[in-house]
């Protein structure tokens, strides 16, 4: 349908909402949410927080001490051990020659008292070296040491196998043991010793002993 030519045109349909916003390109910004603060738990440091970091450190600190303290034990455990070991030598040592001096008295037969004889003299003469170099090693030692030695029923077995007219042979037995003992403990403290000395002193000793006995040189 044609319109009249001074008809005007029809005016545009309205636009609902009001005037359009310009949009904002910043507004993501606003809608992130919101960071906590703290560590992982409501009551937890966070873990730069001044709070674990001495924790840490303190835990540091114990965990050096106690590994210290276990060092010192062990160094302390073996110097105990090597200082029980050479006086252990030298109680021996003592005690053989004290039983070996019964023996050059009461011994009837000849060979029993050779044997009483040589064990005497022969410890008599390792003793005054083998004292030095363990003093010279560390470790103390005193008469009353020495004679700590001593047993008491070695005595009484003497005794009673003089009244049953049998001294030599348990004599012999007695002696024959002890030396035994002396022989490993001599073995021990070479095995434990730090200097130069002290080795070769327990070494020559070892030998002394192992002739005595009757046995070849190890």
């Amino acid at each position: 349908m044609l319109m009249p030519a001074n008809q005007p045109p029809p005016a545009p349909p309205p636009v609902s909402g009001g005037p359009a916003k310009p949009l904002d390109p910043y507004g993501f910004l606003a809608q992130q949410p919101a960071k906590k603060k703290g560590g992982i738990g409501p009551n937890l440091p966070s873990g730069n927080s001044v709070g674990q970091r001495v924790l840490v450190v303190l835990g540091i600190i114990v965990f050096l001490v106690v590994a210290v303290l276990i060092f010192l034990s062990i160094l302390s455990s073996a110097g105990k051990e090597s200082t029980a070991a050479l006086l252990d030598v030298v109680k021996k040592q003592t005690e053989l020659i004290r039983v070996a001096d019964l023996g050059t008295q009461k011994a009837s037969q000849d060979s029993t008292q050779n044997l009483a004889f040589t064990v005497k003299y022969s410890l008599e003469s390792d003793q005054p070296d083998l004292i030095s170099a363990i003093k010279g090693a560390g470790t103390k030692v005193t008469e009353g040491i020495l004679n700590s030695g001593h047993q008491a029923s070695t005595d009484a077995t003497l005794d009673q196998a003089e009244q049953d007219n049998n001294y030599d042979a348990v004599f012999i037995r007695l002696l024959n043991t002890q030396l035994r003992d002396y022989q490993a403990a001599l073995k021990k403290a070479y095995g434990i010793a730090k200097s130069q000395k002290l080795k070769a002193s327990i070494n020559s000793d070892y030998g002394h002993i192992n002739i005595i006995i009757g046995e070849p040189a190890k």
